[in-house]
């Protein structure tokens, strides 16, 4: 034990009591006395020797403790690696190779140093692609880069005036990533340089006065990804089983989906969760090159080897419904079939909560595990298993079945005497004499809540529109010089609008609506034309021979119309038009709703009612 001469502070490092000195009491040079001898051999113990282990990579005897640290040091790396081609190391491998670490090298004995991180990556980018293509080929993967690299800083001691270069190695890493065969391998190279060179520019940017003096080598992490792999039996949820659709075989090996496909090939009345009611069919299926527990990925091949039999799989999500309850939701699919095939088999995946352990189990009744999600009624549904379109009735789902595969769409043409469109809003051939165009200008203005239930369903409102001002523009068609535009901005918006908006409609009705222009007498020539005209104009029906006094009539929207013909003209000007229709249907005015939101500043407005006219003239 080393003591301070000065004051009672003591440490087990001497390097602890110069520092100590020069700092507290400004001695430069420690002397030790007597005093901390006889209190170092009083209080100091001798260790026990720790047990050594044997390193044949790096040809040292390591201490036990140490061991482990060793392991991760760039030194023994570098004496442990093989080189399985050139520029590329495996560094050390677990698990039977299912953690791997290699080395990418640059070749800097030919190329020379490099500082430029781009450069760097695309020297070794064809090693890389190349070294993951494999990998990958046999099994999914998670994959991180460590880049290595060697950085220097000047610094001084504080009694000597002479810079010091200090040499480091450092390194940056980027988190895993998840690649699979189907994933461009070329867009994670990307990603994973993206990332590295961030880190390293950031390094460089802090004020630590560190510089990049070279870069050494890349190493990759590779971690076989096991997905999803089911083994062993799991029960079903409380909810679920209650929902009596699902058969879920008390399997103790690894086979349970075997066992859950052939329960759906051979349904069992009694005790249908047993093994016993499937052992005789075990040799029926063919799982030539699968092995167990199955992955979904090995479905695919599962179907190939069996032609007559189609699998769709689905999985489970929990939806906590209160404090104390959870609902299970069927979600899915997790595999969806190609085509189906005579033989179609559901599948439910479980996942054990504690565990990676997974389990498939036959859904019998389809409808029945699902109708409570996809309705609020309860009711059955009908399910179609080649696209998972549902239907209300059975009869809907047989006919869709009838139409072949599902998967095409369907066109259904129309009937004999139905395959012509044309138009029938003939009503509506004509501009209405006025038309009134608006709009709102609103603000966002936070609101104060309350705290929600968090056992109910909810929905916060943060903020609430409120309008502050507005313009609409009257549009006339047959005279222009009435059009007009009115503004606003300021309080009451929404009421000063209705009450604006209802004295210029109540104006334009007294002034042009009411007060019909009656039409001038007919031409000779126009008579003439009328008393000839066969057909209207318009819908170019043919007019009736012969009026019925007793007949009423009707609107063009109405069925069994009464081919009437009678003169049109317009009722704001006194402009004849010279036409001959059916019949005429005059301005349905009404005011519209404006916003929903804005009703109840409708309502209370005085006299506004909806206001439909129909005006006939023979």
């Amino acid at each position: 034990m080393y003591k301070c001469n000065a004051c009672l502070m003591q440490s087990t490092y001497k390097n602890n009591v110069i520092r100590h000195l020069k700092r507290v009491h400004g001695i430069e040079e420690y002397k030790e006395s007597a005093s901390s001898y006889e209190q170092k051999s009083e209080t100091s113990l001798p260790k026990e020797k720790s047990s050594l282990i044997f390193c044949k990579s790096c040809n040292l005897e390591i201490a036990s403790e140490k061991f482990s640290s060793h392991q991760r040091s760039l030194s023994h790396k570098q004496n442990s690696g093989v080189e399985i081609e050139p520029g590329v190391y495996l560094i050390n491998s677990a698990f039977k190779r299912n953690i791997s670490t290699y080395r990418i090298k640059y070749d800097s004995e030919n190329d020379g140093t490099i500082t430029d991180i781009s450069l760097f990556f695309s020297k070794i980018k064809d090693r890389v692609i190349n070294l993951i293509a494999m990998g990958v080929q046999e099994n999914p993967l998670k994959i991180n880069f460590e880049l290595f690299a060697s950085y220097v800083v000047s610094t001084k001691k504080e009694d000597d005036d002479e810079a010091c270069i200090k040499n480091e190695v450092k390194s940056f890493n980027s988190k895993y990533e998840m690649v699979t065969i189907s994933r461009s391998l070329d867009e994670i190279y990307s990603h994973f340089y993206n990332v590295l060179k961030t880190k390293s520019e950031e390094f460089e940017e802090q004020d630590s006065g560190w510089s990049l003096l070279t870069l050494l080598f890349l190493e990759i992490n590779m971690l076989k990804y096991n997905p999803m792999r089911a083994s062993s039996f799991i029960p079903l949820p409380p909810d679920i089983y209650c929902r009596k659709a699902i058969v879920n075989v008390k399997n103790f090996d690894l086979m349970c989906f075997k066992w859950a496909c052939l329960s759906a090939l051979h349904p069992s009345l009694n005790n249908p969760d047993r093994i016993a009611n499937y052992e005789p069919y075990s040799n029926e299926l063919n799982f030539n090159d699968i092995s167990f527990p199955m992955e979904l990925k090995n479905i695919a091949k599962f179907e190939k080897n069996n032609e007559h039999i189609s699998i769709n799989v689905f999985g489970l999500e929990k939806s906590p419904v209160s404090s104390t309850k959870i609902k299970h939701n069927i979600i899915g699919p997790l595999y969806h079939t190609k085509m189906r095939k005579v033989n179609h088999i559901n599948l439910l995946y479980l996942e054990a909560e504690n565990s990676n352990n997974g389990h498939f189990c036959w859904i019998k009744n389809m409808s029945r595990l699902v109708g409570c999600q996809i309705n609020k009624h309860g009711h059955a549904v009908f399910i179609c298993d080649g696209c998972l379109v549902f239907f209300q009735r059975e009869s809907d789902l047989e006919e869709h079945l009838k139409r072949g595969d599902c998967a095409k769409v369907c066109t259904i043409l129309p009937k004999p005497g139905e395959h012509y469109l044309q138009f029938k809003d003939f009503h509506r051939s004509f501009p209405v004499p006025f038309t009134i165009y608006s709009d709102f200008e609103a603000i966002l203005n936070p609101i104060e809540n309350c705290e929600p239930n968090p056992e109910k369903k909810y929905v916060i409102n943060s903020q609430i529109h409120e309008a502050y001002s507005f313009a609409y523009y009257v549009k006339c068609h047959f005279d222009n010089s009435l059009s007009f535009i009115r503004e606003y901005r300021g309080k009451n918006c929404t009421s000063v609008y209705v009450k604006w908006l209802v004295d210029d409609v109540r104006h334009i009705y007294k002034k042009y609506f009411s007060n019909v222009i009656p039409m001038k007498a007919l031409t000779s020539e126009e008579l003439s034309k009328h008393e000839a005209a066969t057909t209207c104009f318009i819908c170019t029906e043919p007019f009736s021979t012969a009026i019925d006094e007793s007949t009423t009539i009707h609107n063009n929207e109405q069925q069994q119309l009464n081919m009437v013909k009678v003169r049109d003209h317009d009722h704001f000007t006194d402009e004849n038009a010279g036409k001959i229709m059916l019949e005429f249907v005059g301005l349905r005015a009404k005011l519209y709703d404006f916003v929903v939101g804005y009703n109840s500043v409708i309502k209370k407005a005085k006299g506004v009612k909806k206001c439909v006219t129909k005006k006939t003239e023979a």
